[in-house]
């Protein structure tokens, strides 16, 4: 996720570019002006991702551009395994829909747990995996739905 928020002054934007770890894999693309989503286009070579605008923004004092690139196996970024169950936290995109995995053992053999997970409006989602509980190791993993 990038935000840029003008504190003064004023940004004429068109194009705009940043870089994803080694090897990882993407997703949709979505930006935002204000809480609006933006027409653009991207392309990728290598590790950097180049975003453009359909149109020139200009960006002023108080605005705020927000651009979201979706991983196609969002990270999970921590797992607290409770009595009532497992509490999944993963990076998400609001209006994307996710479907939650797990394995027991590992090499995994993934078995859909849930199906048709809607984002939170943030830029995290929560899960409870109540399936968990009696069992002494689990893997998870997220995928985005088409």
């Amino acid at each position: 996720i990038m935000n840029l928020t003008m504190q003064q002054g004023q940004l004429s934007l068109k194009t705009f570019a940043f870089d994803v770890a080694p090897g990882a894999t993407t997703g949709s693309f979505q930006s935002l002006l204000n809480s609006v989503p933006v027409s653009a286009t991207t392309s990728r070579n290598i590790d950097r991702i180049t975003v453009t605008l359909a149109s020139t923004l200009i960006l002023s004092a108080g605005q705020s551009l927000t651009a979201t690139m979706a991983s196609t196996s969002p990270a999970i970024t921590s797992l607290i395994p409770g009595v009532s169950g497992s509490l999944l936290t993963w990076q998400s995109v609001p209006g994307k829909i996710y479907t939650v995995q797990y394995s027991d053992l590992l090499p995994a053999s993934w078995q859909t747990l849930q199906t048709g997970v809607a984002a939170s409006a943030g830029a995290v989602t929560v899960f409870t995996d109540t399936t968990s509980p009696g069992h002494s190791q689990r893997y998870y993993r997220i995928q985005v739905e088409p």
